[in-house]
């Protein structure tokens, strides 16, 4: 795989953030939220995501991707993510990877060209990690619940991961197909759609290309999705930041006080270091360092924290209107809450880190 340059990062960046303000802003975000019975897929969003190569940024260019890095994956989502775009490109973007890391040639060249186009939505069982609880019997057939899924109603592709012993492999079912069954409900975050899934002998294709890919694809799953949530917390900064500088109280404004400027600079601070830590992770993974993993694990708790405080003091820090409905600040609260959990929470990657620690120093 080849890496963007500095150069072009900034403007790959810049560009996603500009479409974002221009075709898909806050407002529109705000509708999308308040359509519960809407399929939460803006059709201009999903034709910018294929047609500005965002869905194939990590797909090789063979397959009609564009072929770039982790680093170059985690730019383009941060910008992503501070619009807090609706729509299942992350969860496309998530299957077309674990394809990519345990598809055969064969597979991938099946699959890969649909999915960087736009052609299909697919999307990934197993992002809660405490949700795994497939099995796979004769033929190739899979039973079991999923939990839920993002997208699942929408999807054409379903990657799922089995449990085999102590082994997990990865799967690809017809999200379409006989044995599928897909229970749409609720979620606390209005930017996605999400369905139970369960299976009855659906009929499945394992993907054959490397037996550890599910392992792989956790710390993938967890950076990728970290950088989603990176670009919310930095946003969510901003409009706080922008807000106390113009609300005044007592002929001066809340931002002169250090109430206020002392948290928003520890969320600074947080920010700051998980982005450090994100892009770190990225290039780690990359190039298969031995300690990747452990890169990806601080990466994620980094950001879920990040996400997390920086989504709080936007509600807090913006008073009475910070809880009204037709405020954007619970857009990013609820969308930093329902990714906390995606690929691991801060305490089980924490959980991971002291444990690899406690096997070196033992």
């Amino acid at each position: 795989m080849t890496a963007a340059n500095a150069e072009e990062r900034v403007l790959a960046e810049d560009t996603a953030r500009r479409w974002l303000e221009q075709h898909c802003d806050l407002k529109a975000v705000l509708a999308v939220a308040e359509d519960a019975n809407g399929a939460g897929h803006p059709a201009q969003v999903w034709r910018a995501a294929a047609d500005m190569g965002w869905l194939g940024t990590l797909i090789p260019e063979k397959y009609g991707g564009l072929g770039l890095s982790l680093a170059d994956a985690v730019t383009v989502l941060r910008a992503l993510g501070s619009g807090v775009m609706p729509g299942p490109y992350l969860a496309t973007m998530l299957a077309a990877e674990a394809i990519r890391l345990g598809g055969t040639a064969a597979q991938q060249a099946r699959l890969l060209p649909d999915i960087a186009a736009g052609r299909v939505v697919a999307t990934v069982a197993g992002a809660r990690l405490d949700e795994l609880d497939i099995t796979a019997g004769s033929g190739g057939k899979l039973s079991g619940a999923c939990g839920a899924v993002a997208y699942a109603s929408l999807a054409q592709i379903l990657v799922v991961p089995v449990r085999n012993g102590a082994a997990t492999n990865l799967w690809l079912v017809d999200a379409k197909g006989p044995g599928v069954t897909v229970a749409p409900c609720q979620s606390v975050d209005g930017t996605w759609r999400v369905g139970f899934v369960t299976l009855h002998g659906a009929p499945g294709e394992r993907l054959e290309g490397d037996p550890d890919a599910w392992w792989r694809f956790i710390r993938h799953g967890a950076v990728l999705t970290a950088a989603d949530q990176l670009g919310l917390a930095g946003r969510a900064l901003d409009i706080t930041v922008d807000y106390v500088k113009l609300r005044e109280q007592f002929g001066r404004p809340v931002g002169a006080n250090q109430g206020v400027k002392h948290p928003l600079a520890e969320v600074y601070v947080a920010i700051t270091m998980a982005r450090k830590g994100l892009f770190h992770a990225a290039d780690a993974l990359e190039r298969r360092e031995r300690d990747a993993f452990m890169s990806a694990s601080v990466a994620k708790a980094k950001c879920n924290d990040a996400a997390r405080d920086a989504t709080a003091a936007m509600i807090q820090f913006h008073g009475a209107i910070g809880f009204t409905w037709p405020h954007p600040a619970h857009l990013f609260f609820k969308r930093a809450k329902r990714q906390e959990y995606e690929f691991g929470d801060s305490t089980w990657h924490r959980e991971r880190v002291a444990d690899h620690w406690l096997k070196e120093t033992a």
